[in-house]
């Protein structure tokens, strides 16, 4: 097979473009050979990615590996990130294809670590700068889908993330470089969702796998790992990991509990986003010693970081609230999340990234939550603007508490008179017919004010049928059928 694909490989010496005159090749997968090369008309010395498609390959695999070849020429094209690898020019004619790239003489983070044996500091600092351009690339609608070591280099210092081959950019199918639910991605580090279909990858996704790639680059081992593929597939469905700090010690409760929350099955249970993620990542990052292991002994730790499964979000602000505390909460969805910052026990200001229609809603609607994550920080905030209600707090809270009543009362409404099979419609046929509607306007970025907004349906009445899809797993929010 090999021989096959070297017959249509260019040779060092040869000129592709009447321009780019390789020099020597510097590696080859199973699509593609890359080759140092000097640009003959500015001298600088380039990357290319040549394609390589077997003589014998059937029409419908020459397509599907064109098609992914260009995914990741115009994903990368549009991605202008200092963490991530620069695509200088795309060239294709009948026969041949190829990417004119950085070129960096580097090693990948695995082969790294394993011949430089970096420290922890060092690993966390690279690690940030991959969560950096994870985040960028997430705000321009990219999903990578392929988070692993071998897609990130370090040169200089610089860890650079590389091979969009199999991104998902945006929600239009038509940009999508699989059409059919194929399993897309390298399996160990896959997420649950994506191994049982590359069409249910979303942003949670790609933090699922930063989490294997932060397992792994800390520990020199892989979450999951059996001598067969469906053995290794198993093991990320059904079994937990063990928790890093049991294989290294001196990482700390604090880093422990910030891999394992990327590691969670479910992806609500996962952070909000990679800027989320990175965030806790610095905190983590300042608070090493300088002789590089990890204190998790400071005066301002980072706190753990809990799930909903455990506990009620209304409890704990009423517990923060009783005991005067001042500091951030902060709790996350895999579809909105909120900041509430406190101080001595009154709440001075709630924000999201999208904000509701009033803070009382945004706060409502968070009590009503019953997964994800939270954590406390605690410690004063510089804030400009302050609630004005902050001396109401505890009137505010009973306002919440109420509203999830009304909430509560609906669901359970709901509830009994549901039959828990997922091919199930919800009985009653009102809430069916909103069901499908919410169904249709979801595109896992839209929040409940915007929903409520452009639906123009009671915000409870929207709670209730996100509930409904929740409960058929058409969107990936854990509720615990009792």
């Amino acid at each position: 097979m090999l021989d096959a694909l070297e017959k249509g490989l260019p040779r060092p010496g040869d000129v592709l473009a009447e321009r780019y005159e390789l020099i020597k090749k510097v590696g080859q997968g199973g699509t593609a050979a890359v080759y140092q090369a000097r640009d003959q008309q500015n001298g600088d010395i380039v990357a290319i990615k040549f394609l390589m498609i077997p003589e014998q390959a059937l029409e419908r695999e020459r397509k599907q590996r064109l098609r992914r070849f260009l995914n990741e020429a115009e994903t990368m094209t549009m991605l202008q990130h200092p963490q991530i690898v620069s695509v200088y020019a795309i060239f294709e004619d009948p026969s041949c294809h190829f990417l004119v790239l950085e070129y960096f003489e580097a090693p990948d983070l695995k082969s790294y670590i394993e011949s430089q044996n970096p420290s922890e500091i060092e690993i966390l600092g690279y690690l940030i700068q991959i969560a950096e351009a994870l985040e960028y690339a997430h705000q321009q609608g990219v999903i990578h889908r392929d988070i692993k070591p071998e897609n990130v280099l370090i040169a200089d210092g610089q860890a650079k993330l590389l091979d969009f081959g199999i991104a998902k950019v945006g929600a239009d199918e038509n940009q999508q470089v699989t059409t059919d639910g194929t399993l897309l991605g390298t399996v160990a580090y896959m997420s649950p969702e994506q191994l049982h279909s590359s069409r249910l990858t979303t942003y949670q996704s790609d933090i699922y796998s930063f989490g294997v790639l932060m397992y792994e680059s800390l520990t020199r081992q892989l979450p999951f790992y059996a001598e067969n593929i469906g053995a290794v597939v198993l093991h990320i469905f059904s079994k937990a990991p063990v928790p890093p700090m049991h294989l290294m010690p001196e990482m700390g409760a604090d880093l422990n509990q910030l891999i394992l929350c990327c590691l969670q099955k479910r992806p609500s249970h996962r952070f909000f986003s990679v800027g989320q993620l990175a965030e806790l990542l610095q905190h983590v990052w300042q608070q090493a010693q300088p002789f590089g292991q990890l204190d998790n002994q400071q005066i301002t730790p980072l706190p753990r970081i809990r799930y909903f499964k455990d506990f009620r979000l209304l409890e704990v602000l009423r517990t923060l609230v009783s005991n005067q505390v001042t500091g951030c909460c902060q709790a996350w969805t895999s579809w909105q999340e909120i900041s509430i910052y406190l101080q001595q026990g009154q709440i001075v200001k709630i924000e999201s990234v999208s904000p509701a229609d009033t803070t009382q809603d945004l706060l409502n609607d968070a009590c009503c939550w019953s997964a994800g994550g939270f954590y406390f920080m605690p410690g004063a905030f510089d804030l400009e603007e302050r609630l004005s209600w902050a001396a109401k707090t505890v009137k505010v809270l009973d306002q919440a508490a109420v509203y999830l009543q009304a909430y509560q009362s609906l669901w359970n409404e709901y509830h009994d008179h549901d039959l828990p099979e997922v091919i199930m419609p919800p009985s009653d046929l009102e809430t069916l017919a909103l069901s499908e509607t919410v169904l249709t306007y979801i595109n896992g970025q839209r929040r409940v004010n915007q929903i409520c907004a452009h639906l123009q349906r009671d915000r409870l009445n929207i709670l209730q049928s996100l509930k409904a899809l929740e409960d058929r797993q058409h969107i990936f929010v854990e509720r615990e059928r009792i």
